[in-house]
């Protein structure tokens, strides 16, 4: 199965995100939603396959809201211009590493890791500092590099506090989050190797993911 009518309803909302055209539109965000969830139950399948660890079963409790919260945003669009789903041990809101779905024309990708709250921050920062090169032999494999280039997003300018300056792999603690991303065409998403092409990129990321929650498990 694919994401053609998830596609199609996202190239309508993101020139028209108000609530005008949305509610006029209503029936084709219905079936996107519905395909979507369809979709991802598929896709907890194939996580389950590489990560035994994962427990959950219903894709609802791995999607992402579509409707924006701007109670506290300048930017007051009422719609998300993305699906988005997580897939990871505990559901989307457990502080475990996971496999990450992003569905946006133009700005899709899928990727590993998570996004910790500061105490969960802190453990694996903790972790990496006595085993960095642990990390680094799985950032540095090669069939890694092929699809994820290094830990991505907002870094520290200066050694997170508690830890020395001169820690030689300094750089594998600044991160605000610890995630690696591989962008993906539209393409994908319409693909008849669609759940390959996941699977394949599952494979690779679990060494990391596996090392972050390995760490995390310790700790909790």
């Amino acid at each position: 199965m694919t994401l053609a009518k998830t596609l199609r309803f996202l190239n309508g909302v993101i020139p028209n995100n108000n609530k005008e055209w949305f509610t006029a539109n209503k029936k084709l965000y219905l079936k996107a939603k519905q395909e979507f969830e369809e979709v991802v139950e598929e896709w907890i399948d194939l996580a389950k396959a590489i990560d035994p660890a994962i427990d959950v079963f219903d894709a609802k409790k791995c999607i992402f809201r579509f409707y924006r919260d701007t109670r506290f945003s300048k930017d007051k669009t009422p719609y998300k211009s993305n699906f988005g789903a997580f897939i990871n041990p505990c559901g989307k809101k457990s502080p475990y590493c996971g496999f990450y779905m992003h569905v946006e024309p133009g700005e899709s990708f899928v990727a590993g890791g998570v996004m910790p709250e500061p105490g969960a921050l802190r453990k694996i920062r903790k972790g990496i500092f006595n085993n960095p090169e642990k990390l680094k032999g799985i950032l540095n494999d090669p069939n890694f590099k092929n699809y994820f280039d290094g830990l991505s997003g907002e870094k520290l300018k200066r050694a997170p506090k508690g830890f020395p300056p001169d820690f030689k792999d300094i750089d594998l603690l600044r991160p605000k989050h610890y995630a690696v991303v591989h962008y993906v065409p539209d393409t994908l998403w319409i693909s008849d190797d669609l759940n390959e092409n996941l699977k394949t990129l599952f494979k690779t990321v679990f060494p990391f993911n596996d090392f972050i929650n390995g760490i995390l498990r310790k700790a909790i």
